[in-house]
């Protein structure tokens, strides 16, 4: 029993550490909002900006250098210059009409799909909330199952009318459960009993507050009128065995972190600013920032560039391969690697001298794109391969890492 009560207790803890660091972040919003709403006026954007059936989305993906973006403060008449970043990566995002089979309907509710290399992404939109309901594919372990996920209450990604200030929380959960013997039994080694089944539950609590607008200058060097959403959100994921007798074990520590592919669970911090503009269905900017708020570690935005090349076509040769992006890299490199048949791939990274300073192993179905925190390597050549089960080397190329 003392094994249940260590689990609880860490599981009690992180909760109440994430519900705290919550109500930080809506007291510093709530009084914020208190300071600017006296004399400002409303910036409303209608839900002309929700993708519908038949959209492409494209914008560019770039991984930044530790300060390239500075991050800006709140207010109004605000100017982002973005002009000076470079490099990137093109992407395209396809919304394509819900339509149930004559046999399945997963997701009833339902209006339009994403469909990407780890599943299909159900979403529901009104004319005022544009929802993620749920996924199926790849489950969010890395085991590499084909599951179902159902988010309840779904999560709301875009709303109508959104203004200047507007501020606003939510709250959702996932829950999948499987059966163990859909999984390799040597994942269970470290276990001291043999489950029958296993069950991923993942809470997630979001912080949104639209704090700044004013005009992007984005590195096509086309200027749009926006409003900037802050979004934080924290996502905990446990994992659970069922055992005879004992029922439901949290073995979250046991998993976390390991080579038997619990690097999912824990708590993820995701702190993000979208930039949105009037009937633009693309956002303007997306910063995603570190979880101490001090640095953007990835740039997206808008593209205006027909030429662009995109992941699509870049995939479109057929082969199997990995790209990394960018490179050079200071802290951050982004790993594509695509059209893989399904299979469990390792990506290493080796040192001059021939040594590991790097491996990470994840299913793999089609396309994945895998993102590397560099801030520990030194600065020179490395080489980086994908191998999968079998041993063969899919690929072998350099990457440089650089510093400032």
């Amino acid at each position: 029993m003392k094994f249940l009560d260590k689990e609880k207790l860490n599981f009690s803890h992180s909760a109440v550490i994430r519900q705290h660091m919550i109500r930080i972040y809506k007291l510093t919003f709530f009084f914020f909002f208190l300071f600017l709403a006296s004399n400002q006026a409303q910036l409303s954007l209608d839900n002309s900006y929700f993708p519908v059936a038949g959209d492409t989305l494209t914008t560019v993906v770039t991984v930044t250098q530790v300060g390239e973006i500075p991050i800006t403060g709140s207010g109004d008449n605000q100017l982002w210059d973005f002009s000076n970043v470079t490099g990137g990566i093109g992407s395209e995002i396809v919304y394509r009409e819900y339509v149930p089979s004559d046999t399945v309907d997963l997701f009833p509710e339902a209006t339009l799909v994403i469909t990407g290399s780890d599943g299909t992404t159900f979403i529901r939109s009104t004319e005022t909330s544009f929802d993620i309901l749920g996924l199926e594919g790849l489950d969010p372990t890395g085991f590499g199952l084909n599951l179902v996920s159902r988010i309840n209450p779904p999560l709301p990604q875009r709303s109508a009318p959104l203004d200047f200030l507007d501020f606003n929380t939510y709250s959702s959960s996932s829950n999948v459960s499987f059966g163990a013997d859909l999984l390799p039994p040597e994942l269970f080694d470290g276990l001291p009993f043999a489950p029958d089944s296993l069950r991923v539950l993942i809470n997630i609590d979001v912080v949104d507050l639209v704090d700044a607008r004013g005009t992007v200058l984005l590195p096509t060097n086309v200027s749009y009128e926006t409003i900037r959403q802050k979004r934080v959100q924290y996502s905990e994921s446990r994992l659970e065995v069922k055992v005879p007798l004992l029922d439901w074990v949290d073995v979250t520590d046991q998993f976390a972190g390991g080579a038997n592919g619990g690097g999912f669970l824990g708590v993820d911090t995701t702190i993000t600013y979208t930039h949105w503009a009037q009937g633009v269905k693309e956002p303007i900017a997306l910063l995603t920032l570190d979880s101490e708020e001090e640095n953007v570690v990835s740039f997206e935005y808008k593209s205006d560039d027909p030429e662009i090349t995109s992941t699509a076509n870049v995939t479109s040769s057929g082969y199997e391969n990995v790209y990394a992006y960018p490179n050079p890299a200071i802290n951050f490199a982004k790993f594509d690697c695509v059209n893989l048949k399904p299979d469990y791939y390792e990506l290493k990274i080796y040192n001059i001298l021939g040594l590991e300073a790097f491996s990470v192993r994840n299913f793999i179905s089609g396309n994945k794109m895998i993102q590397v925190d560099l801030s520990d390597f030194k600065k020179g050549a490395y080489l980086y391969s994908l191998v999968d089960t079998t041993g063969r080397v899919i690929t072998t190329k350099r990457l440089v890492v650089i510093r400032p």
